[in-house]
């Protein structure tokens, strides 16, 4: 499963969840969990190029850059994020989040619902970003709940991490995305309880996140 994307000036680095092994020629940076790749790598030698092949991992955005430029992404599949800090900058990085789903090319499948910001950002895409009231947060809630159940269902059937069925568009069904985007002085509500508490359970089977 993949964690994060580290993009430096010559070569592009996954760092996994948990220990894997990744055929030539990626390369090993330490314990299996780290594996790079130069940048100017042909793709057609990391295996057959699928025409239109869905992205397995749609919910990846930028979280900044190191001071020798290297750029990072992480994966926010499967989890509960909190932004804290400097309302300000804090505010900024959960508009930019939104921006980069609206207009990401690996993020066409995924939905993403903002409650209490980016409402300003539904004209970037409005087929990919959806605002709504702070009063409609339970029934936002409960419909990401729903469908992260019937993903989660869906997946253990097939044994598969849902980037995997992704990728091989496993299965009769597509295989979308889903994010919550909430200002964290809406009310919490039991709905998003219990999806964060299935976020932490099914990590790799949901589709989902929740910042």
């Amino acid at each position: 499963q993949l964690a994060a994307v580290e993009l430096g000036r010559t070569d592009i680095t996954l760092h996994l969840s948990s220990a894997a092994t990744m055929p030539s020629p990626w390369v090993d940076r330490g314990d299996r969990r780290a594996w790079a790749l130069p940048a100017a790598t042909d793709p057609r030698t990391l295996g057959e190029l699928v025409p239109d092949q869905p992205a397995p991992y749609p919910l990846l955005v930028t979280i900044g850059a190191a001071d020798e430029g290297t750029i990072w992404l992480l994966n926010l599949e499967d989890l509960n994020v909190a932004i804290t800090g400097d309302l300000t900058y804090a505010t900024d990085l959960a508009r930019n989040i939104a921006a980069e789903i609206a207009v990401n090319p690996w993020s066409t499948t995924v939905q993403l619902d903002c409650i209490g910001v980016g409402q300003e950002l539904e004209p970037i895409h409005p087929g990919r970003v959806c605002t709504h009231p702070v009063a409609d947060a339970p029934r936002i809630a409960a419909e990401l709940l729903t469908d992260a159940v019937a993903v989660v269902d869906r997946s253990t059937r097939l044994d598969l991490p849902v980037s995997t069925a992704r990728a091989l568009q496993a299965g009769s069904d597509s295989w979308g995305a889903r994010m919550l985007l909430m200002d964290a002085g809406v009310q919490q509500c039991p709905e998003l309880d219990q999806l964060i508490e299935l976020l932490g359970h099914h990590g790799g089977h949901t589709g989902t996140a929740v910042v």
